[in-house]
This record gives C-alpha cells, sequence and structure tokens, in this order.
C-alpha cells in the first residue's frame, strides 16, 4: 500500500470517552455497531453504526460513545498525499473531506474493503498493500458518488451492460492474476475514474473489485475441484496468500477452501471422483 496507511485499528466494546485531540493524517473510521456523540469544531454529532467517518488532518475531535451499548469500530489513518491522489477531481476530495468531517452510509463492501486496508496497514509493501489500497481507494469513491447522487432514487440494477462494463469485465477477467488500478479501468472504459465505478455498479451490481474477488474465488473453486493445491490455487487466481484465499473464499462460499475440497467431486482423467 505504499505510503497510503499509516496506522489501523480495530475497537470493541470500549466504551471510554476520548479526550479532544486530533490526527496529523486522514481517519476514514467504519463504526461497525453503537451509537457515539462526537465533538467536533461545527458542534455535536450523532454516529451510530452502518456509517462511514472521513475526518480531513489536524481537525479536533472527541468520541463519547454509549456506555449502554457496544461500541464498535475500524479506524485507518491514510496519508495526506495519498488522500490527494484518489481522485483528479477536486471537488469530489472536497465533498468526502470537508473542513469538518463527513458521514457517510458505509456501501455494501465497505467491511471487506476496511478490514483488508486495516490488516496490511502496518505489514511492508507488496502486492496485497497495492491491491487493498486501490480497493479503499474504490470504496471512497464510491461512497461520494452514491451520496451525492441519493435524491435521485436507486437506479435499475442488473441491466444488461454496455459495452464499456463490457471491456471493464473483460479487463478484470484477463487480469485476474495481477493487479489492475482504477486508472487502467478508467482508460480502458473511456471514462473517468468516478464513471467507472457507477457503470459498473449499475451493469453487475458491484464494485469492480468485489466483483473480481469473485471471479478469483471461483476460479479457486474450479481449480480445487480439479486437485490443484489450495495454495497453488491460492497463486494462480492472484491471492497474495493462502489467508487470503481463506477470507474471501469463507466470505462467499461459507466454508473453509480446504473443505470444500474435501466436499466436492475432484476431476481426474476426465471422470470425477469423490474424496
Amino acid at each position: 500500500m505504499g505510503a497510503a496507511l499509516i496506522e489501523a485499528k480495530r475497537l470493541r466494546g470500549f466504551s471510554r470517552s476520548f479526550r479532544t485531540h486530533f490526527h496529523e493524517e486522514y481517519s476514514i473510521a467504519l463504526v461497525r455497531e453503537g451509537r457515539s456523540r462526537a465533538e467536533f469544531p461545527s458542534g455535536i454529532r450523532e454516529i451510530s453504526g452502518g456509517c462511514l467517518v472521513l475526518i480531513p488532518d489536524r481537525v479536533p475531535h472527541a468520541c463519547n460513545p454509549e456506555r449502554s451499548g457496544t461500541w464498535s469500530y475500524v479506524l485507518l489513518l491514510a496519508d495526506p498525499a495519498w488522500i490527494s491522489g484518489i481522485s483528479p477531481e477536486a471537488e469530489i476530495r472536497d465533498f468526502l473531506f470537508p473542513e469538518d468531517l463527513r458521514i457517510l452510509p458505509a456501501p455494501p463492501d465497505a467491511v471487506a474493503a476496511i478490514e483488508e486496508a486495516a490488516r496490511f496497514a502496518g505489514l511492508p509493501g507488496g502486492p496485497g498493500r497495492s491491491e487493498a489500497a486501490e480497493g479503499l481507494k474504490a470504496l471512497l469513491l464510491a461512497a461520494a458518488d452514491e451520496a451525492s447522487r441519493e435524491e435521485a432514487g436507486p437506479e435499475t440494477r442488473f441491466r444488461r451492460p454496455d459495452a464499456r462494463a463490457r471491456r471493464i469485465e473483460t479487463l478484470l477477467r484477463a487480469r485476474l492474476d495481477g493487479a489492475v488500478t482504477l486508472r487502467e479501468l478508467s482508460t480502458e472504459a473511456g471514462v473517468g475514474e468516478r464513471e467507472v465505478l457507477r457503470l459498473f455498479r449499475a451493469a453487475y451490481g458491484m464494485s469492480p473489485y468485489d466483483y473480481r474477488t469473485n471471479l478469483r474465488v471461483n476460479e479457486a473453486k474450479r481449480l480445487l475441484r480439479c486437485g490443484v493445491g489450495i495454495s497453488d490455487a491460492a497463486q494462480r487466481v492472484g491471492f497474495y496468500d493462502q489467508s487470503h484465499l481463506h477470507r474471501q473464499f469463507v466470505r462467499r462460499v461459507g466454508l473453509t477452501p480446504a473443505a470444500y475440497a474435501a466436499r466436492v467431486g475432484i476431476v481426474q482423467d476426465g471422470r470425477t471422483r469423490f474424496r
């Protein structure tokens, strides 16, 4: 992830109030459960589970969770230079990070994107960090796009993809085992980075990165059915290690890769056999 994330922390069941403080980095928090009255220069704001809280650098704030319930969130501290580069459109960055704070409904894939980013925040550089950074970037742009269009009403989902969306999908399939940046998807479709997310989600019902993860899991299932080992399958489909495959596999299949391989038919010599 390069210098994108400086720090990550998870808090659960912790009802202590924090004194007013500020960070040198931008704060990206996913509130999982609970409620809090947060103090900002603009006044007191109510924060509850299921939302993203975005705070610019050096904004003083204090968090006062309700003591009667569970307070759970994941906090990422992001490098201001990385935030400046998430979109070429200055108005998008200003929308996400105004002078004080922004509270947005968490998109459906927020938990996966935030958790992956948190996992790699303190680890050395590598493909996992880069991919997690792209997932986080896509999440922020999708949240901004959804919030800015909230009054327009929901769009019809799963409609027939247009040619631009199909080109994106084709590229994702062709680069299944390697990194693909939002800029590359934008170039392939011939639209801006923000429009790529809107276009693809309208056509396929999820973000390009969540879609590609599903493609990888499906290919891993095929390989496991053919008797390929779990570690080898993870490497072939682009997961950076076996544990990464494990997490994504369980989320989508409901079984670990090992349990799945033990229950399905193994194809050998054109015939299906069972363990």
